[in-house]
């Protein structure tokens, strides 16, 4: 959801963003057909839409793309959205890891985890993703951190509050985490 519409990501034509009318109090999202944004080809797939301050923007294997614009009222007539704009080369390659924080929306480019906020994009090129296997983001407001549980059993934290990565080990995941694992599956409930 962003601003006043729900989004999504079209599963057969990856590159096509679904919106919907405007949020009623009492009634459930609509949508139609013709409510529809489509992102060039050079936007590859896109994996997810988020929320980058009250805008939206969709992160694509070919990059972070921003949609602007208020969009048409409930009657489908007035307003527009704008073309999507490349705001980043930096591409999304996990739809899985991604997670909106305070300091940015950060998720898992080509085997690193890369930033994307009000100040630019940025990769965290010291921090090695790519055995990691499948992750589950979780924000832990409380303490300022962001964690990818890892099917791996290395646990990836970033603390946006220091800026500073660190690890856990299955072992050492602490209990406010833990107590919110699935024990079948091991993810976060």
């Amino acid at each position: 959801v962003v601003s006043d519409r729900a989004w999504g990501v079209e599963a057969e034509r990856p590159r096509k963003l679904w919106y919907s009318k405007p949020k009623v109090a009492g009634i459930a999202y609509e949508w139609s057909s013709d409510l529809v944004v489509e992102l060039p080809p050079r936007a590859g797939r896109a994996l997810a839409v988020v929320d980058l301050n009250g805008s939206v923007a969709a992160l694509c294997t070919g990059g972070v793309w921003a949609v602007t614009g208020s969009g048409p009222d409930n009657a489908l007539l007035s307003g527009g959205f704008n073309p999507p704009e490349q705001v980043s080369d930096t591409a999304c390659t996990d739809r899985g890891s991604v997670v909106r924080t305070p300091a940015g929306v950060i998720f898992i480019s080509n085997g690193r985890f890369a930033m994307f906020g009000p100040g630019g994009g940025r990769v965290f090129e010291q921090v090695d993703a790519s055995q990691l296997g499948a992750v589950c983001p979780v924000l832990l407001r409380e303490t300022h951190e962001a964690v990818w549980l890892s099917s791996s059993g290395a646990h990836m934290v970033y603390n946006y509050q220091v800026d500073r990565w660190t690890s856990w080990s299955t072992d050492t995941v602490p209990a406010l985490v833990a107590a919110a694992r699935d024990p079948v599956s091991g993810y976060v409930n």
